[in-house]
């Protein structure tokens, strides 16, 4: 599935917040956002996902406008995971898993084996099935996302919207999440805060600053010192990481510069 947003822009109160966006992912690819808070990025991802309705402009899945589609149309294209999930029901995980089987469901229909089986599959592939009968109101930050995720899996959307997925989990976790993402062979689109993540991860990333596109290409393209320093304030050195060959970032806090020797005074 192919994903494009043809000059979109969104704003409130008068304000632009997103300006203007021209992007693409092609089908079978993970394309990264990142740029520092506030910079646009949510509430981009937001209008690819139609909670907002783009103030001018297309978003389309496989050439359709995603705002001609029914409610179970696009939930059957998309799958959203975000940063955070509100619920104030005690669902157990299990249950807040199946959800994902909803927009293949009629009104009144009950979950078959099938589903069932799909359900199971997606609480093993990000190892959460053992604990598939607690609450998801007990859960970490963490483990929570993780079940999210296996809702996500669970829809069998050929599009995936992942806003700050890796936020509340450990090394491990955000290591291991990514690369099933990126095994699902769906296209993606992800906004991402660290630079070493989305070098690793992303087939493309769009760089984004002040509500436009900054830069976009590979990560070797893109996660630039000019570019960085540009979008973050912050210097960074960026080389080659020996094992994987991809761009590796360093950041430079103040009082660090060529001056500085490292040792004590």
């Amino acid at each position: 599935m192919k994903l494009q947003t043809q000059e979109v822009s969104w704003g409130v109160d008068g304000h632009k917040i997103v300006r203007s966006i021209n992007a693409e992912a092609h089908p079978g690819e993970l394309v990264g956002l990142i740029g520092p808070n506030g910079s646009g990025k949510s509430s981009l991802l937001r209008c690819v996902y139609r909670v907002l309705r783009p103030d001018a402009g297309l978003v389309s899945l496989d050439g359709e406008d995603v705002w001609r589609m029914n409610a179970r149309q696009m939930s059957r294209r998309t799958a959203v995971v975000v940063q955070e999930s509100q619920t104030d029901f005690d669902f157990t995980v299990r249950e807040i898993v199946a959800m994902g089987r909803t927009p293949h469901k009629g009104l009144l229909e009950r979950d078959n084996e099938k589903d069932e089986r799909i359900v199971e599959d997606a609480l093993s592939r990000v190892n959460v099935l053992h604990f598939a009968e607690r609450s998801f109101l007990t859960l970490s930050g963490g483990e929570k996302q993780r079940v999210l995720l296996a809702r996500a899996l669970a829809q069998k959307a050929r599009f995936l919207v992942l806003d700050e997925p890796t936020n509340h989990l450990d090394v491990r976790y955000q290591l291991e999440l990514l690369t099933l993402v990126r095994d699902l062979g769906v296209t993606t689109l992800a906004a991402l805060h660290d630079l070493n993540l989305a070098a690793l991860y992303c087939d493309r990333i769009y760089a984004i600053g002040g509500g436009e596109i900054q830069a976009c290409g590979t990560p070797e393209e893109v996660l630039t010192p000019t570019l960085i320093r540009s979008l973050y304030e912050v210097d960074a050195e960026v080389g080659l990481h020996p094992k994987t060959g991809k761009p590796n970032v360093t950041f430079v806090p103040p009082g660090f510069g060529a001056e500085h020797n490292g040792g004590p005074g």
